[in-house]
């Protein structure tokens, strides 16, 4: 797999569109408390989140995530956020709030095939 705009427009870095376009107050509050959630003892950032997010739930079926860096400082923070490490307890914080689809994890192990296993 090759995923491209991990962070949905600017959505996952910080910005207010989605899907190319103006973001929703909901998807903003979602993305907001997903930050909130990860952010508050793992010291990650949420580009280190949609970095990371496709390589660890689909581990070697992708072959590349292309974020779209618009800058040499943003190609920088995407490598840095490429070798940041996400700890499972992470993943399994945002789905006990049900801020990650159930179906990606199985009990304390993250499914890194890509099936959809429960």
């Amino acid at each position: 797999m090759i995923i491209a705009s991990p962070g949905n427009s600017s959505l996952g870095y910080g910005g207010n569109t989605y899907n190319y376009g103006p973001a929703s107050d909901e998807v903003i509050a979602f993305r907001d408390r997903v930050q909130a959630v990860m952010t508050n003892d793992s010291g990650l950032t949420m580009p280190d989140l949609v970095v990371r997010y496709p390589f660890d739930f689909f581990g070697d079926s992708v072959a590349a995530v292309i974020s779209g860096p618009a800058s040499e400082a943003q190609v920088d923070s995407t490598i840095a956020s490429y070798h940041a490490q996400v700890p499972p307890v992470v993943w399994e914080k945002l789905r006990a709030y049900s801020l990650l689809n159930p179906r990606l994890l199985r009990g304390d192990e993250v499914v890194r095939d890509g099936t959809m296993r429960t």
